[in-house]
């Protein structure tokens, strides 16, 4: 019950005694099975033909903690565990009516009385004519071993539940040969596979995009130089379903000088999905923002179209009086007609900036003059501005510069940081608001808004541009959240933060100079 995995039936059956001894501790010492099982470097014991326990080695009785007394006859049954009982003592009983070796794994009390896994081993001794006349067993502690392998077990599990709940495969591939030498079961499935089917490479192969498969062929290819493999793909499902997965996987050593990888298969069909739909959203997010924005601006947009509509009408008014004289002045006609093309010109501009900022039309990259931008966001608010009685200056930078972005959305950013800066400003104060670009390092382009309000309260800072968050009343909380999202979505960065000073507050946001290797 215990110890050393050596098989006793090996002794030399000269130092056993066939006839039957009396059992006393005298001739028990006499006898030179015992020294022998006594010099075994583990636990080992020695029963009758019929079963009944005869001697247990010193190893055996310090491990249980029992005097020999007690663990002659049945007292051995007191070191099994109660569940266990039952199971050993019907397989011991099988093996000494068959005489046959038994072998059984059960939990053994230890002397502080904590059960551990062993495993049981015994061999028969046989006369002459066959017969049992003594058993040879040993126990080993296996606990150890066996706790190992249920974790093993349930990390295994853990580990399969986890890949199938995240919908990936592992799979095994010999990049020499090309013999897929191991295919998982959530493999299978994301690939449609009947899994009594060996996965062959070109089948696998013939599941991919037909748009795809060039490209899939170029990452196998490569993937020896490389030492890894790593690429998106389409594939065909049987039933005709296109699902989106995603390929991994690294070499790992072998036996034999073939190039091996292990890799993962992930289907991300779903993922692909939500992103675009996020997209979308996006779009109509912003969208949502630029309607609000013109709501706002709407006042402004109008006084900016009433001018040159005013202008046209003035002009075109006059050129008839120079027509009706007796003598036309066809000098000045040319002139004021120019003035009206112009101001048509003009209001033409003014529209189109409209209709840009209040459509989703699709993102248009190009090189654009940053303060340019800022002069047109301006232009826009002028009416806000005059109604607000504040005071916008505009630093541009020394010479233009220049980045690669949407006009119309650089435009979105300008204007809603801009009136975010003026609703800041307190009433009866110096209502002032500060536009500075910055270039930084050659690289970068800074632009900062500052103005003399009332800052930000510190507790909001860190949710400043968080979605649908807003300090004012019947806001959106929209604006700023749009304006991060368009600055990210040009590789820039944007902050707000109070003055150091205490008078107001600022929001810069930088973006990166445009390469002059643009097309």
């Amino acid at each position: 019950m215990g110890g050393s995995d050596s098989t006793l039936a090996q002794l030399d059956v000269n130092f056993v005694q066939t006839e039957r001894l009396p059992e006393c501790s005298d001739l028990d010492t006499a006898r030179p099975w015992r020294s022998v099982i006594d010099a075994i470097p583990g636990m080992a014991w020695r029963a009758e033909g019929d079963g009944t326990n005869a001697y247990h080695n010193q190893a055996m009785l310090d491990y249980s903690g029992f005097t020999r007394e007690e663990a002659l006859a049945a007292g051995w049954s007191k070191m099994i565990h109660p569940q266990d009982e039952q199971q050993f003592s019907h397989a011991w009983s099988k093996a000494v009516l068959a005489g046959i070796p038994f072998e059984c794994e059960f939990r053994l009390r230890r002397f502080d009385g904590c059960f551990r896994w062993c495993v049981n081993r015994a061999q028969p001794r046989h006369d002459a004519g066959g017969s049992v006349v003594e058993w040879y067993g040993t126990n080993t502690d296996i606990h150890d071993r066996i706790m190992a392998e249920q974790a093993l077990g349930r990390n295994e599990a853990y580990l399969s539940e986890t890949l199938r709940l995240n919908r990936t495969g592992t799979f095994g591939w010999n990049a020499s040969t090309g013999e897929i030498f191991y295919w998982s079961d959530e493999v299978y499935e994301i690939f449609d596979f009947d899994r009594e089917t060996k996965p062959v490479l070109d089948r696998v192969l013939d599941r991919f995009h037909p748009d795809d498969i060039e490209a899939v062929l170029q990452h196998l290819e490569i993937a020896p130089k490389v030492g890894s493999i790593d690429f998106r793909s389409r594939i065909i499902s049987g039933a005709g379903t296109t699902k989106h997965i995603h390929v991994t996987a690294h070499p790992v050593p072998n036996e034999e000088s073939d190039l091996h990888f292990l890799g993962a298969v992930s289907d991300i069909s779903e993922r692909i999905r939500r992103d675009e739909l996020l997209v979308r959203l996006q779009a109509d997010y912003a969208q949502a923002s630029r309607v609000s924005l013109l709501g706002e601006l709407t006042a402004s947009i109008a006084h900016e179209i009433a001018q040159p509509l005013s202008a046209i009408a003035a002009n075109g008014e006059a050129g008839q009086r120079w027509l009706n004289r007796d003598e036309p002045n066809l000098s000045e006609v040319r002139i004021l007609t120019d003035r009206i093309v112009s101001n048509v010109h003009r209001a033409n501009d003014i529209i189109s900036r409209v209709r840009s900022l209040a459509t989703g039309s699709a993102l248009v990259r190009e090189d654009i003059c940053l303060d340019e931008v800022i002069r047109e966001a301006l232009t826009f608010l002028r009416h806000d501005i005059q109604v607000r009685d504040a005071q916008v200056r505009h630093h541009p930078a020394p010479n233009p510069v220049l980045v690669y972005a949407d006009r119309t959305q650089m435009q979105q950013v300008v204007v809603n940081l801009v009136l975010n800066a003026m609703q800041a400003l307190r009433i009866n104060a110096d209502r002032k608001v500060f536009i500075r670009t910055t270039p930084l390092n050659g690289s970068t382009v800074l632009v900062s808004i500052e103005d003399t309000g009332t800052g930000i309260c510190p507790e909001y800072l860190p949710r400043l541009f968080d979605s649908f968050f807003t300090t004012k009343p019947g806001g959106m909380g929209i604006g700023l959240r749009l304006c991060k999202s368009i600055v990210e979505a040009h590789d820039g960065t944007i902050d707000a933060s109070n003055k150091s000073d205490g008078s107001g507050a600022r929001f810069e946001f930088e973006l990166p100079v445009a390469n002059p290797s643009h097309p």
